[in-house]
């Protein structure tokens, strides 16, 4: 199957950057502790006790690791889908793949499923041992619910990263694009802090995007142990799973049959 034989090739390739995984590991960690000591900083003695009465957790820095770990899992996820898709845009292999019979779809999801998995499975167990320190063992018992909500919340990532990685091949500006929906996201995503914070018309935006029901599932998960409210986030990225990846789909197959016609693709 040619899904199979591009999966096994990433995975290769993946598996020469080994310590590029432990930096991968580490990096919940140091955001976390940043955004931890900045908002001590600026709290003072009774930060804790607001953030508790603000958000309802009583962690603060598990919050933040949770939130911290789940935004890497989406900017990285995001990048490999565009950076592969440009790269080959850029060397011609684009064109030529648009020429055999693999469906090019078939490409792009063999080249991101081994950079999903790879990047969750790290995540979750870089944070596993805080988890269990500071919630107790049942905590890291209650990654495997967190484990399933971030490869349910991977599929309509992947349609938001069509999307977008289909407007780098079209204007041929991979930066340009991907610096302003990575910090959309990062706002909006509520990793790092609640959504309350921002304003009305913000927070509608935030609600029918995928990465603001994933953070919020897995620290409910992982931390309040709501099953209700955990089905609910679920249930949420299933629907919008239902209208982001078909629509990313349709967008780039509406692309790449027009570029088929018009010779887009050599335009660069």
């Amino acid at each position: 199957m040619p899904l199979r034989g591009v999966v096994k090739y990433e995975l290769r390739v993946i598996m020469r950057y080994r310590w590029d995984f432990l930096v991968l590991g580490a990096m919940p960690y140091l955001l976390a502790g940043f955004f931890y000591l900045v908002g001590m900083g600026i709290g003072g003695e009774n930060a804790l006790k607001n953030f508790v009465v603000a958000t309802g957790y009583g962690e603060a820095f598990l919050y933040m690791l949770v939130g911290s770990a789940v935004l890497l899992v989406i900017l990285v996820g995001l990048d490999s889908v565009i950076g592969e898709l440009y790269r080959a845009l850029a060397t011609g292999w684009l064109e030529l793949l648009m020429l055999t019979r693999t469906d090019v779809y078939i490409y792009m999801f063999g080249l991101t499923v081994p950079y999903f998995v790879a990047n969750v499975g790290i995540t979750i167990l870089s944070f596993l041992p805080a988890a269990v320190y500071l919630s107790g063992l049942f905590a890291g018992l209650r990654l495997v619910v967190a484990l399933l909500i971030l490869f349910v919340g991977i599929i309509p990532l992947q349609g938001v990263s069509l999307i977008v990685a289909t407007l780098v091949i079209r204007y041929k500006e991979p930066e340009a694009l991907t610096q302003p929906v990575r910090a959309f996201l990062v706002v909006l995503s509520g990793s790092i802090y609640p959504i309350y914070i921002l304003p009305s018309w913000m927070q509608l935006v935030a609600r029918v995007l995928p990465p603001y029901y994933v953070s919020e599932a897995m620290r409910v998960s992982l931390m309040l142990s709501n099953p209700h409210l955990t089905l609910y986030y679920l249930g949420m990225l299933l629907l919008l799973t239902f209208f982001y990846y078909p629509a990313g789909l349709g967008f780039f197959k509406r692309f790449e049959t027009i570029a088929k016609k018009s010779g887009e693709l050599s335009k660069v």
